[in-house]
Order: C-alpha cells, then structure tokens, then sequence
C-alpha cells in the first residue's frame, strides 16, 4: 500500500477525520456541472467520503482555479493548498496543461 494512502486510512480510522485537497483548473472547481458545489466530481467525491465514513469529519479545501495550468499551480500550491494539511490530495491540469502550437 502507498504510503499516502496508508494515511488516509489511518486519518478516518484513527484520528476520525480527513481532510481532502482538490487542485487543478476549472474541471476541479466545477466548470460545467450544474451546481459545482453538489455535483461536480469533486463535491461527489467529497460526498462519497462523507457518506461512507460518517462517523469522520470530511473537511475539503477547494484549491482549483479555472483556466489555470499546472505552471501556476506550482506556485500556489503552498498557499492555496499545502497551508489547509491535506491528508489527500487529487491533482487535476489536463485541459490547461495541453502542448499548444
């Protein structure tokens, strides 16, 4: 088992919380989804994580920032999402991060 992962699951079985980083562009932050804060694939996954473990707080920390690449994530991260500790983090810059030219 990763390392990160054993984390995770020492966070909802012992400590009784976890908190989960989301960091990416406007698919993270919820671009397209009728309400972001309810049905993109990030409040869903948050969602799953309260629903199967709900005897554990489930903190999220909303760090996407649409039209955004992984170029200035690197210099947010610190700020926008290490600062919150996450215990879990999904990294998501597909769309900005593709070749142009």
């Amino acid at each position: 088992m990763q390392k990160s992962l054993h984390h995770t699951f020492n966070s909802l079985k012992e400590r009784k919380r976890l908190t989960v980083g989301y960091f990416g562009g406007s698919i993270t932050e919820g671009s397209g989804a009728s309400d972001p804060s309810k049905s993109s694939w990030r409040a869903l996954t948050t969602s799953w994580f309260s629903n199967n473990h709900p005897d554990c707080e489930i903190t999220e920390i909303q760090a996407a920032i649409g039209g955004t690449g992984s170029d200035l994530g690197a210099y947010r991260c610190r700020t926008d999402l290490l600062k919150g500790k996450p215990d879990l983090v999904f990294v998501e810059f597909a769309v900005n991060d593709h070749k142009k030219g």
